[in-house]
């Protein structure tokens, strides 16, 4: 740069031929303690090495560390399924704008599409254990519409323990015990205050 100290450039492209016009002698001028100059050191050891840019462009991420209680990684209030097997292991996340990524112990584990829906549960079937894929085709309204073909008592009944868990598929077993027995309307209205009441 000194020696373009006296120079004046009217335009940045005329700056850039200056300083490439001077690099190009720097990178062929041979060193003074050492064979070679820049130039024939890039191409014997770094040019071969060299690989195409991907086709993507970068995209930010983050990492985050998070431990959970179930087989679900939490990020900004969304849960995220990962393998069962690793319930109480410390997990590295990676997640981007679209995808959440997370890893144990350096080795993929899980990934999924990224959901900005708080409080709720983005699941994969092969992460569940078995006894939960058993419960894979439920789903709250389908225990609910159930119930209600028993009558009124009994789908409040099922909203309620379908409600009152941190995640409704904890409540599937009791639910479909009940369902199942095929409780008599005129039972389910004590039930009902029975189990909520207690």
């Amino acid at each position: 740069m000194a020696r373009l100290r006296n120079r004046t450039f009217f335009s940045l492209s005329d700056l850039n031929l200056a300083i490439q016009e001077l690099l190009t002698q720097l990178n062929d001028r041979h060193f003074k303690k050492l064979p070679g100059s820049r130039r024939q050191l890039f191409e014997s050891l770094d040019k071969p090495a060299l690989k195409l840019l991907p086709q993507s462009t970068y995209t930010y991420a983050q990492w985050k560390v998070r431990v959970n209680i179930d087989y679900h990684v939490e990020l900004e209030r969304h849960y995220y399924s990962v393998p069962y097997q690793l319930v109480k292991q410390e997990l590295d996340m990676r997640y981007t704008a679209n995808t959440v990524e997370c890893f144990h112990k350096g080795k993929w584990v899980a990934s999924h599409p990224r959901s900005h829906v708080q409080g709720k549960h983005t699941t994969s079937l092969e992460h569940m254990p078995k006894a939960h894929r058993l419960y894979g085709d439920w789903s709250p309204q389908r225990l609910i519409r159930w119930a209600e073909k028993s009558g009124p008592d009994t789908a409040r009944l099922i909203t309620h323990i379908l409600s009152s868990r941190r995640y409704p598929q904890q409540g599937f077993r009791s639910c479909l015990g009940i369902l199942r027995l095929g409780v008599p309307k005129q039972r389910v209205t004590p039930l009902f205050y029975t189990v909520v009441y207690r």
